[in-house]
């Protein structure tokens, strides 16, 4: 395997910016992080790009150090952000200073681009993100889990459905679509999809940048939904928080930061208002039958019906429904009923409800109706032939339908 590295065995993250890279078997590696980008025309393309935003980023922060006051002096711990990080611009754009020193800096902040780390001591009284250790994917799920009310992560052995597969690590951009349920890679997490896309195949990233643990700044960034991985975007639009958020999922980001350690951040924002709401649905059927919903999610419904044998779920049947047609984008659905039988081996079925061939109605509404008054039509006789008193459907016979001859 060809390898080109200028410091071998070194993760330096000083001095010239070459020694942070190596190329192996037609990769870019980010010796710091694990990232990789394939040595393509497009890599360098958006290198070239990236380099004419370098340059009036620093033509923008040479004028402020003409013509503004001097700016506060920072220094950062224990590594000095590369000009390819947003902190790194924020600073340069700002006329700003490196403090080579803590004492002789006006603050200090925490800067190492790792996965899980222990930051070192703040040294200084004014500091900035020195709380922040974990930012695993399992970790940053838990939190957002406690801040915003509902589950991002799943377990992929018993999640039954599209789910996302990432790895844990920071920065990786190497998430992908999977079906579970499915074993589990080593070092991988595995969320929920959250669709972001519109009718028009675009999906969003809300890139929200937060300052004194509030977000100030908002980045809509676009993208084709089948490159929704990448680091490439169609498109960015710069918006302020109270544009695209509410005031409960401000707050809601609030509490995520706070509880992350977070002074200043960039993070996506992933709220319960995609398709109107990402609502996890539990059942109880004792003593009788309940959902517990999340404000907002009265636009669609997915849940599943399951069997289990003790701690194992065995049998799951999926229903995904939407209530009306007023979700903004129009949400996704596929006609039928998914069963999954787990066992071995793994069995999944689709059974379609068809319409005959001279059905007039326009969607599948009315066929929805029948075979969900077809079991109940079916009970009368039984029901009929049943002793006084109250019967349910563990008392009678399978209700199954009739041949009726011509």
């Amino acid at each position: 395997m060809p390898v080109f590295d200028l410091a071998p065995g070194k993760n330096t993250q000083r001095g010239f910016w070459g020694t942070d890279f190596q190329l192996v078997d037609g990769y870019v590696h980010v010796k710091s992080t694990g990232t990789r980008f394939k040595n393509d025309w497009q890599l360098w393309a958006d290198i070239w790009r990236w380099f004419t935003y370098y340059a009036f980023v620093r033509l923008h922060g040479f004028w402020a150090r003409l013509t503004k006051p001097r700016g506060p002096r920072i220094w950062f711990a224990p590594y000095r952000p590369r000009p390819w990080y947003i902190i790194w611009a924020a600073m340069v754009w700002g006329g700003f200073e490196f403090a080579p020193t803590p004492e002789r800096a006006d603050a200090a902040f925490y800067f190492e681009d790792q996965t899980i780390a222990e930051p070192p001591a703040p040294r200084h009284v004014k500091a900035f993100n020195f709380g922040v250790g974990d930012v695993s994917k399992t970790n940053v799920a838990r939190v957002m889990e406690e801040a915003f009310g509902y589950p991002l992560a799943i377990d992929p052995l018993t999640f039954v459905g599209e789910a996302v597969e990432k790895g844990e690590g920071n920065g990786l951009h190497d998430g992908r679509l999977v079906t579970a349920p499915l074993s589990p890679a080593l070092g991988k997490a595995y969320q929920r999809v959250i669709k972001t896309e519109g009718a028009d195949g675009m999906a969003c990233d809300l890139r929200t940048a937060c300052v004194g643990g509030e977000p100030v700044v908002v980045f809509v960034k676009q993208k084709p939904a089948s490159a929704r991985f990448s680091i490439q975007n169609t498109s960015v639009v710069v918006k302020t928080p109270e544009q695209v958020f509410s005031a409960d999922e401000i707050a809601q980001l609030k509490r995520f930061l706070a509880a992350m350690g977070f002074s200043l951040a960039v993070i996506a924002a992933v709220l319960a208002v995609t398709w109107a709401a990402v609502a996890d649905v539990r059942w109880n059927l004792a003593p009788w039958l309940r959902w517990t919903l999340l404000v907002l999610t009265v636009g669609g419904v997915l849940g599943y019906h399951r069997g289990w044998v003790g701690e194992h779920n065995v049998v799951s049947v999926g229903f995904n429904w939407t209530m009306g047609s007023h979700v903004e984008p129009p949400k996704p659905l596929q006609h039928g009923h998914v069963i999954q039988v787990f066992g071995m081996p793994n069995m999944r079925t689709v059974l379609h409800c068809l319409p005959p061939a001279d059905w007039t109605e326009g969607g599948f509404m009315g066929l929805g109706m029948i075979y969900t008054a077809m079991p109940v039509t079916n009970a009368v006789p039984y029901v009929v032939a049943a002793e006084p008193g109250i019967v349910t459907l563990a008392d009678l016979p399978p209700i199954t339908g009739r041949v009726r001859q011509a």
